[in-house]
């Protein structure tokens, strides 16, 4: 049987921009007209365009509902978990830094996501 082939670059791009993006469905109100990832060794970097109002109108909406879900509420934090944990799970590295971003003027969000070192294998 061969063996499976290694993930390409492009590919993993394109699994955490739609891990990250349903993530971020989660918590907007609308959905960003564009959304491009890119992986730079441990760096990961999502920008979002014309995305900041969406998400600030769904994060408004979910702190004023009358009866939230008491099981999860969507919350800044719970976004940072959220976000930090689909990176994580797609990457299959641990996250040790997460940077938000988000711009009302210009409407992009920009999360950049710091990995841990991937481990050597000895040989």
């Amino acid at each position: 049987m061969p063996d499976p082939e290694p993930m390409e670059p492009t590919s993993l791009q394109s699994e955490i921009t739609k891990s990250f993006g349903s993530v971020w469905r989660r918590y907007s109100d609308e959905q960003p007209s564009d959304a491009q990832t890119e992986v730079d060794g441990n760096v990961v970097r999502c920008v979002l365009t014309d995305a900041v109002g969406g998400f600030n109108k769904g994060m408004t909406a979910a702190a004023t509902e009358e009866d939230p879900s008491p099981e999860r509420p969507l919350t800044e934090a719970s976004y940072r978990r959220d976000a930090i944990a689909a990176v994580a799970r797609t990457t299959r590295r641990r996250v040790l830094a997460f940077v938000s971003d988000h711009d009302a003027k210009t409407g992009v969000a920009r999360e950049v996501f710091i990995l841990e070192p991937e481990r050597r294998r000895r040989p």
